[in-house]
């Protein structure tokens, strides 16, 4: 994939100085994106999941220390300025946010921020500017477009303010859709209405995308690829069908196990992972989730690399494709 990868992410770190010393929200992770591929990135709240986009979009605050390299079609997005990283975001890189409420102005109409948004890339007469538009709220399954197209943010439902904002990040058919948790403050079947249509946009447009969520339902339905991050770090990455048939990671099986399923014993609560979450400002070089981990033992003081354990499919555990070790 390496030769045509759309992104390419090496060792990308970050981290906010704090009161009690630097908080490490992301820690070297490395991954590829190619033309038209969907990658899920799967895990808790605090892993890193979100802080990894911003950061290669550039919406960190000044005081946030990068380090790395984001590679967009062979451009640095880490080191550009700011004058040539807006030009690519929202025209080949953009971006859906999980409040739609709060990304947009509740002083503007819709028509004022869809428009605002194509003439800042392209050169275009606002009344061409306000028919294309019109038509994308339609793509985006607002059928009294024109109506809405004179409305407020504060008009409109939570499904219709996403749609809103879905219309917005395609409206310049960006190469790179990076949707981050879009679907969690909707309702199941405004949820279900909004993955279908980022699915219908995304195969019609060949976009590639990457999926931000906790839910492992959205990754069955919408991922070519999953990675499953905990701590700041990748601790697992396989294709959608080996997380869900082969998954190697303590972390990752315990995800699994807490989705509750159909034919599951109502009386039997679901399983929960013990212990807390790993604490972003530790200095500890070992496994984040060995504290936790049922699995553990003396080596996990030490990181452990990533290990291949399938075809695309490898896990950062000391026991990846190996048995646990007996209890002494």
């Amino acid at each position: 994939m390496s030769d045509e990868s759309l992104l390419k992410v090496s060792g990308l770190s970050v981290s906010f100085p704090t009161g009690r010393g630097l908080l490490r929200a992301v820690r070297g992770i490395s991954y590829e994106l190619g033309p038209g591929e969907t990658l899920g990135i799967v895990g808790e709240s605090g892993s890193g999941k979100s802080v990894s986009s911003f950061a290669l979009m550039g919406l960190l605050k000044p005081s946030a220390v990068i380090e790395g390299e984001g590679l967009f079609e062979g451009r640095d997005l880490l080191t550009m300025s700011r004058r040539d990283l807006e030009t690519i975001r929202g025209r080949d890189i953009a971006m859906i946010f999980q409040d739609p409420l709060s990304s947009l102005d509740p002083c503007f109409t819709i028509s004022r921020h869809l428009v605002e948004a194509l003439q800042a890339h392209r050169t275009i007469p606002r009344a061409e500017a306000e028919k294309e538009a019109e038509e994308m709220l339609r793509a985006a399954g607002i059928r009294n477009a024109s109506q809405v197209m004179r409305q407020y943010p504060f008009e409109l439902s939570g499904g219709m303010r996403q749609r809103v904002m879905i219309a917005i990040a395609l409206l310049s058919k960006p190469r790179l859709l990076i949707a981050d948790e879009p679907t969690t403050a909707l309702d199941v079947t405004v949820q279900d209405q909004i993955l279908r249509l980022l699915k219908k946009l995304r195969d019609l447009n060949g976009t590639s995308m990457i999926f931000i969520t906790h839910n492992f339902g959205i990754v069955a339905r919408l991922c070519d690829r999953v990675m499953v991050m905990y701590g700041g770090r990748i601790v697992e990455r396989a294709s959608v069908r080996q997380i869900f048939e082969e998954p190697v990671h303590p972390y990752t099986r315990a995800l699994l196990a807490a989705i509750p399923r159909m034919d599951d014993d109502k009386s039997v609560p679901l399983p929960a992972i013990s212990g807390q979450p790993y604490d972003p400002h530790s200095e500890d070089a070992g496994c984040p989730f060995r504290e936790r981990c049922p699995r553990a033992f003396e080596r996990c003081g030490e990181m452990p690399p990533e290990t291949a354990v399938g075809d695309g499919h490898s896990a950062a555990c000391w026991l990846a494709g190996k048995e646990a070790p007996r209890e002494q």
